[in-house]
């Protein structure tokens, strides 16, 4: 009897990351291959805790719509590793270092810095491996 595969379940940051083109492309490609895509953002689930400077999520909400993402993690300017910690995503794409080395140092997760090159080498051969090894 052939066991079914996980369903396999990615996690990108939003501000200087998936509100990117590139990194929109990318992830239009991995979701076209049935990769579940999630967005974790430090951002404040409620705008309003931003006063005096009044925000909205409507940038957020247009890509992810446009994308078809339906799940969207505010981690409400906790450290994303402490929110991370307790998911089942095979890699965190993100701009920010210090997020990353707290993701790779204190979760199973792999944090991948979309600032480096080869940023798009490194999520295909996790989930390479990943299907390799399912």
């Amino acid at each position: 009897m052939k066991t079914e595969q996980k369903k396999l379940i990615v996690s990108f940051d939003f501000d200087g990351t998936l509100e990117f083109l590139d990194v929109q492309n990318y992830v239009k490609g991995l979701m076209d291959k049935e990769i579940e895509i999630h967005i974790t953002t430090t951002r404040y689930e409620d705008p309003k805790r931003y006063l005096p400077v009044i925000v909205d999520h409507n940038d957020l909400y247009k890509i992810a719509k446009k994308l078809g993402i339906k799940t969207i993690n505010f981690t409400n300017f906790e450290d994303k590793y402490i929110f991370l910690k307790d998911e089942d995503y095979l890699f965190h794409v993100d701009d920010d270092r210090i997020d990353l080395l707290l993701i790779n140092h204190n979760t199973k997760i792999k944090g991948i810095d979309v600032l480096l090159s080869d940023w798009k080498e490194k999520c295909n051969k996790l989930i390479e491996k990943y299907n390799n090894t399912s």
